[in-house]
């Protein structure tokens, strides 16, 4: 049989199939005694392991690190309780096919890693929430990219990145989608706590959108992180594009937030001065539009007790009520740091730029850039 052609090179020394230590690999037989028998045969040789087909366990595998496991035939492990745990030391060979199914898979080593090898299909149906979970899951303690192609990866829950150097990385802005699969979806957040702010997260090149265009949710919510990346990406129809809580800096480049549904009070991107602020975050590039005749549109809304250390560059807002909306009404007089660069605020119906009670000492910057109402007078 033909071997897929895969992007990894096979590592030099043995090369051994798991059926020649008695694997069936049907996905009924218990191969756990097997895969083990190949496992010792190994020891600390060199090893290129086939894995010919669906191969059943029932306890824990560890493979070392001189073992690369090759799924390219076509196959997989299939866990029995979903509970066993595979830990893998070794970059491994492997198509667009699912390679772990029912069981939990974590890496030692950083990796590029495909979400159809937890189960994921971008078919704009199937649910991939889990899938994407066990790609997180699967690098938690290493880090790495997750590698999506073009197509919509439906979620009918929330994926949620809660581990440190994790990258979602799409084929392009408007070519690969996560979608909520439900109005009261929340699609994707990157998530750490009060005590332990996950770091060093990168989203680029996809887009997030949702079956209806009346979600009541965030598109993208940022709580507790530091150092997160986000470029090239789209969010649509949510009734706030992205959230910021405590995420420090945050570097936003080309982020779209855009609404087109029937509700009121869309906000694009919603930046909270609480548990801490968002400081020395900067966005660049990125846009907000809402819906014409709707109230309480806000493309870019700051607010809360910490607002400082904040930089929008060529950020630009259309059909919106309020362009720029920066809340100081609760901020300590010492917290005020932000500069407006070259902003642009097209059709707005009530103001462009709002500052609202901002400290006598307070320093807020605009220049460059125009306002244009929607009607005159305004």
């Amino acid at each position: 049989m033909a071997l897929t052609k895969v992007s990894y090179s096979m590592i030099s020394g043995s090369i051994l199939n798991i059926v020649d230590f008695g694997a069936v690999c049907d996905g009924t037989t218990n191969d756990t005694v097997a895969v083990q028998a190949a496992i010792t045969a190994i020891g600390a040789t060199a090893t290129t392991l086939f894995i010919p087909g669906n191969t059943k366990i029932y306890s824990a595998l560890t493979f070392g690190a001189n073992t690369q496991l090759n799924f390219a035939q076509g196959g997989k492990f299939t866990g029995n309780a979903g509970t066993e745990l595979i830990q893998v030391q070794q970059q491994i060979i492997a198509g667009r096919g699912q390679i772990f199914s029912n069981c939990l898979a974590r890496a030692t080593t950083s990796q590029n890693v495909c979400p159809e090898w937890f189960g994921a299909v971008n078919d704009g149906t199937t649910d991939c929430a889990a899938a994407f979970n066990s790609a997180v899951y699967y690098l938690q303690n290493v880090g790495g990219i997750v590698d999506m192609l073009g197509g919509s990866y439906s979620v009918a829950s929330t994926v949620t990145i809660n581990k440190n150097k994790i990258t979602f990385q799409g084929a392009g802005n408007n070519v690969t989608y996560i979608k909520a699969a439900a109005a009261a979806v929340y699609p994707l957040r990157i998530l750490g706590t009060a005590l332990l702010s996950v770091a060093n997260v990168m989203l680029r090149d996809f887009s997030i959108i949702t079956v209806d265009s009346n979600n009541t949710t965030v598109g993208l919510q940022i709580d507790y992180a530091a150092f997160t990346m986000l470029e090239r990406m789209q969010i649509q129809d949510f009734s706030v594009g992205m959230s910021m809580l405590a995420a420090t800096n945050t570097q936003a480049t080309k982020i779209g937030a855009t609404y087109t549904g029937a509700n009121n009070n869309f906000i694009g991107f919603s930046i909270s001065g609480a548990a801490g602020g968002n400081p020395s975050s900067i966005f660049r590039d990125c846009y907000a539009s809402g819906v014409s005749g709707k109230t309480g549109q806000i493309g870019f809304k700051m607010f809360g007790v910490y607002m400082s250390d904040f930089q929008f560059h060529n950020c630009e807002t259309a059909v919106t009520n309020y362009g720029f909306e920066l809340d100081y009404s609760t901020a300590p007089n010492f917290n005020v740091d932000v500069i407006l660069q070259n902003p642009i605020v097209d059709r707005y119906t009530e103001q462009g730029i709002y500052i609202h009670d901002l400290a006598n000492n307070g320093i807020c910057m605009i220049y460059g850039g125009y306002t244009n109402p929607a009607t005159t007078g305004i």
